[in-house]
């Protein structure tokens, strides 16, 4: 049986997923128009494009590592970050305001995401996400 310290994040949802991406025109083509995924924005540069695919993002990035970046949607990322670090998980930054949605591309106009970054034991980084007004 799981104990309290395994069921930080049980209840989240998957926000995001990040990918490499070499080329934002054929990415799009593949996604969008093959797979069905809506296209929210593209930013070129710095060579981002975001797809939704039912309530999860997907970023493609021209930029990112090779490893992936997974993206959990949470709600009041203070009380996450402390009980993170009462576990002694290591976070990678404080916690960011990454992006204030003046035309509600990825929300309600006017929202604002913020972000904290860490590790899983592979190095992949994952990241927590809470977006609101």
């Amino acid at each position: 049986m799981p104990t309290p310290k395994s069921r930080i994040l049980q209840d989240v949802t998957l926000h995001q997923v990040a990918l490499k991406c070499d080329n934002l025109a054929a990415s799009r083509a593949f996604y969008c128009d093959l797979l069905g995924a809506e296209c929210i924005a593209e930013f070129d540069p710095p060579g981002l494009l975001f797809l939704r695919f039912g309530e999860t993002r997907l970023l493609l990035d021209r930029n990112a590592p090779n490893l992936g970046l997974v993206y959990f949607r949470i709600g009041n990322i203070e009380d996450k970050v402390a009980q993170m670090q009462s576990l002694g998980i290591a976070l990678a930054s404080d916690i960011q305001t990454v992006f204030t949605d003046d035309k509600g591309l990825f929300g309600s106009p006017g929202d604002t995401e913020y972000m904290v970054f860490f590790k899983d034991p592979s190095g992949n980084t994952l990241v927590l996400a809470e977006q609101h007004s």
